[in-house]
C-alpha cells in the first residue's frame, strides 16, 4: 500500500509550535504516529484525535524524511518551556511536551546530585489553563537552548536529555512517585501516633491538697 506522509504543525499558545506525523493512502483513512507507543493509528472522526485541518500547516514528507523525523523526535517535534523565577526573570527547569496527537505527555528534566533525568510534570498543563497569578512563569524556548541549559547544570547529562518518551518508563517513574509520596505520608502519620502514645503516657502532675475549711 503506497501512502502520503505530512508533517503537521500544531500551535499551541505560550508552549511552542510542535509537529506531528499523519499519513493516508486512497485506501485508507487518516493514520497518526503516535509518540506515545510509536506506533501508527487510524483516526477516527467520533473519538479523536481530530485529523489535521489546515492545509497551510501540513508539509509533505517522503516515507524516509517521516522515519528520519520520527528518530529524532526530542529534537524536531518536541516543544520545550523554561521556568522564569522571580521579577528578574532567572531561568529555571526545562520541561517539554510530547506532542503526541492522542494524548500529550508532559516532562521536566529534574537534576538530582548532578545527573539529569526526565520525569513527569503538571507545569505545563497548569500553564495553559489556569489564571496567571495562580501559575508558574514559562517561556518557550528553542531546543538547543534549552539543551545547553539543562547540560550546563548536570555536565554529562546530554545523553539523557535527548532521550524519547518511554511510556514504560514514565508509568515507572509515576509509580515511584506515588510510592514514595505514601511512604512520606506514612512517617507523617507514624511520628503523629508516636506523639500521641508518649502524651498518654507521661503522668498528670499531682495537685498539692487543699486544706480543709473549717468552719468557726
Amino acid at each position: 500500500m503506497t501512502y502520503e506522509y505530512w508533517a503537521y504543525e500544531i500551535k499551541m499558545p505560550g508552549v511552542g509550535t510542535a509537529r506531528s506525523l499523519w499519513r493516508r493512502s486512497d485506501a485508507t483513512a487518516w493514520e497518526y504516529r503516535s509518540l506515545v507507543d510509536a506506533k501508527w493509528h487510524q483516526q477516527h472522526a467520533d473519538r479523536g484525535p481530530r485529523a489535521p485541518e489546515e492545509e497551510e500547516n501540513l508539509h509533505a514528507l517522503t516515507e524516509k524524511e517521516s522515519e528520519q523525523m520520527f528518530s529524532r523526535a526530542p529534537q524536531e517535534m518536541y516543544v520545550y518551556v523554561q521556568r522564569r523565577i522571580g521579577s528578574e526573570e532567572t531561568p529555571g527547569a526545562v520541561s517539554r511536551r510530547i506532542p503526541s496527537p492522542e494524548s500529550y505527555r508532559d516532562q521536566v528534566f529534574s537534576i538530582d546530585n548532578g545527573r539529569g533525568r526526565w520525569q513527569p510534570t503538571n507545569a505545563i498543563v497548569k500553564f495553559t489553563n489556569t489564571d496567571p497569578n495562580d501559575r508558574a512563569n514559562l517561556r518557550s524556548i528553542e531546543y538547543n537552548k534549552a539543551r545547553q541549559y539543562a547540560v550546563g547544570k548536570a555536565p554529562g547529562s546530554g545523553e539523557d536529555f535527548d532521550r524519547p518518551f518511554r511510556a514504560d518508563t514514565a508509568v515507572n517513574q509515576q509509580r515511584a512517585a506515588t510510592a514514595a509520596a505514601s511512604r512520606f505520608q506514612g512517617s507523617l502519620q507514624s511520628v503523629a501516633e508516636s506523639a500521641d502514645e508518649h502524651h498518654s503516657h507521661v503522668p498528670s502532675p499531682k495537685l498539692p491538697a487543699q486544706a480543709a475549711v473549717h468552719g468557726h
